[in-house]
C-alpha cells in the first residue's frame, strides 16, 4: 500500500501468536547443540507471518476491483482458490487473532481505503498539472438517485492521462445545483484550483450547454479562458439519428428494428427456435441485436446481424404467426417480407460502418482536435462516392430479393423501376442528410 497504514477496526492487523523460541536440539551433536529458528523464508509453506498473509489478500482485492470484477461475492472463493493452489501464503490469515482478514467489513473498508490511495495519488498528479479539463454525463443509480458522473484529464511527463474522478449526487438536474456541486467538489474536497480548469466537456444537453445558464455558461464567468466542449462522437450520433427522422419510412424501419428485438428477447422459447432455424438453414447462428440512439454503435450491429439472418427471421416469423397465432409476428413478417425492407437493410450495412468506424476514431483515447476535421472530410467524401456508385451490399440487395423469393418467402421481386425511385426517395436522402449534419 505504498506505505499507508489502515486503523479502522475492520482491517487492523492484529498480533500474530508468539513465535516458538525454544532451543532445537540437534540430535547429531548429542541433543546439546542449540540454535535459534530461521527467519521465514519465501517458499510456498506455511511459515509466512500474517502481515505478509494480509498483503497477499489486499493483492487479491485489488485485481479483483482493477479487473472490474464484483469483489464482495468473488474475493472469498478467489483467497480459496490461491489456498488450493501449491503457495499456501493465506492459509494465516486467521491465525491466532488475526480472524478478521475475510469478514465483509474487511473487504468493505479495505476497497475504501484502496480506493483513498488511488484517488489521492491521481489528485496530486492533477493538482501537479498546470492544466486540467473535466468531463460530466449525467445519470441515475439503481435506487434512482440523479448522479453526476466526474472525469478528469491532465498533463503528466508530457502526456496527458484520463481517470474517474468521482460521482457526485445531486438533489435535481438544475444548472445551478449541477454548478455549485461540481465547483464546490473540485475546491473544497479534491483543492483543484478552478483557473486551472481549461476545458469542460459534456454530452451537450441544454442544462450542460446552454448559452445564457447552462453549466458551461455558468462556469465561464469564473473561469473566462474555459473551452466549451461538446462530445463529437455524441454528435455524430445525433447527426445519424436526426437523418433517419428526416424520412418517414426510415423512422418506421427503426422502430420495427426495435420490435424484432423485443419480439425475440422477451421469449426464451422464440430465441432458442429461432437458433433451431439458423441451424437448419446453416446459418450464422446470432442473436438478435438491439439498436438504441444511446449506444452509439448498436445501430452498425443491429442491421448487419439481420442481415446475415434474415433467412432464418422470416422463417420464424411465419412458424410463429401460423403455428401459435401470434398477430405480432404476423405484422413483423409482413414488413420484413418486403423489398423496401430488405433494401433498406442492405443499405444501412453500406453507410453505417463508415460512421462507426468514424466514432470509434472520436472515441481514442487520445484524439487530438486537429484530427477531428480530416475524419469528418473523408467520412463525407465516402458518403458523397455512395451517391454515385452505391455500395456492394445495396447492389446485391436485387439479388438477395429475388433469392427470398426462390426460398418461397412471400415478398415482391422489384423492377429496376421500383429499385431507381426508393433509391431516389430513401437512398440519396438518407446519405445526403448525414452530410448537411456532420458540415454543421
Amino acid at each position: 500500500m505504498g506505505g499507508y497504514s489502515l486503523h479502522m477496526d475492520g482491517s487492523e492487523c492484529h498480533p500474530a501468536p508468539p513465535k516458538d523460541q525454544s532451543p532445537c536440539r540437534c540430535p547429531a551433536a548429542g541433543g546439546q547443540q542449540t540454535r535459534t529458528k530461521e527467519p521465514p523464508r519465501a517458499t510456498c509453506g506455511n511459515d509466512f507471518p500474517p502481515e505478509e498473509a494480509r498483503e497477499a489478500a489486499f493483492r487479491n482485492l485489488y485485481w479483483l476491483m482493477k479487473s472490474e470484477i464484483p469483489h464482495t461475492t468473488n474475493y472469498l472463493p478467489l483467497n480459496d482458490l490461491v489456498k488450493l493452489q501449491v503457495c499456501s501464503i493465506l492459509k494465516n490469515m486467521n491465525r491466532g487473532e488475526n480472524d478478521k482478514g475475510e469478514s465483509q467489513r474487511f473487504i468493505q473498508v479495505a476497497v475504501i481505503s484502496m480506493g483513498t490511495v488511488v484517488r489521492q495519488q491521481i489528485l496530486d498528479e492533477a493538482i501537479a498539472s498546470p492544466w486540467y479539463t473535466i468531463m460530466v454525463d449525467e445519470t441515475t443509480d439503481i435506487s434512482v438517485v440523479n448522479e453526476m458522473i466526474v472525469y478528469i484529464r491532465f498533463l503528466k511527463d508530457g502526456q496527458s492521462k484520463t481517470h474517474f474522478l468521482s460521482v457526485l449526487p445531486l438533489r435535481n438536474g438544475k444548472a445551478d445545483t449541477i454548478t455549485t456541486a461540481l465547483t464546490k467538489h473540485l475546491v473544497e474536497e479534491c483543492h483543484l484550483p478552478l483557473h486551472k480548469m481549461c476545458a469542460f466537456g459534456s454530452d451537450g444537453a441544454s442544462v450542460m450547454v446552454g448559452a445564457n445558464n447552462g453549466v458551461a455558461a455558468q462556469l465561464r464567468r469564473q473561469i473566462p479562458h474555459l473551452i466549451n466542449n461538446h462530445c463529437v462522437a455524441h454528435r455524430l450520433a445525433r447527426a445519424a439519428a436526426q437523418a433517419a427522422k428526416g424520412l418517414s419510412y426510415l423512422q418506421k424501419f427503426k422502430d420495427i428494428m426495435g420490435d424484432l428485438h423485443r419480439f425475440y428477447d422477451k421469449s426464451a422459447v422464440r430465441t432458442q427456435g429461432l437458433r433451431d432455424i439458423q441451424v437448419l438453414l446453416q446459418e450464422p447462428e446470432l442473436k438478435i441485436v438491439q439498436a438504441k440512439d444511446v449506444r452509439w454503435l448498436s445501430h452498425d450491429a443491429a442491421t448487419s446481424t439481420m442481415r446475415k439472418c434474415l433467412p432464418s427471421v422470416h422463417t420464424s416469423l411465419e412458424r410463429e404467426a401460423e403455428e401459435m397465432n401470434d398477430s405480432r409476428a404476423a405484422g413483423l413478417s409482413k414488413f420484413t417480407q418486403d423489398y423496401c425492407f430488405v433494401m433498406s437493410l442492405h443499405m444501412m450495412c453500406d453507410v453505417l460502418p463508415h460512421l462507426s468506424d468514424l466514432s470509434k476514431a472520436m472515441q481514442t483515447r487520445d484524439a487530438a482536435y486537429t484530427c477531428i476535421k480530416p475524419l469528418v472530410r473523408g467520412t463525407l467524401a465516402v458518403l458523397q462516392g455512395l451517391l454515385t456508385t452505391p455500395g456492394a451490399h445495396f447492389q446485391a440487395a436485387p439479388d438477395r430479393v429475388a433469392s427470398l423469393r426462390e426460398q418461397g418467402f412471400n415478398i415482391k421481386v422489384p423492377t429496376q423501376e421500383q429499385v431507381d425511385q426508393f433509391t431516389d426517395k430513401v437512398g440519396k436522402s438518407l446519405l445526403y442528410l448525414p452530410q448537411l449534419l456532420l458540415i454543421k
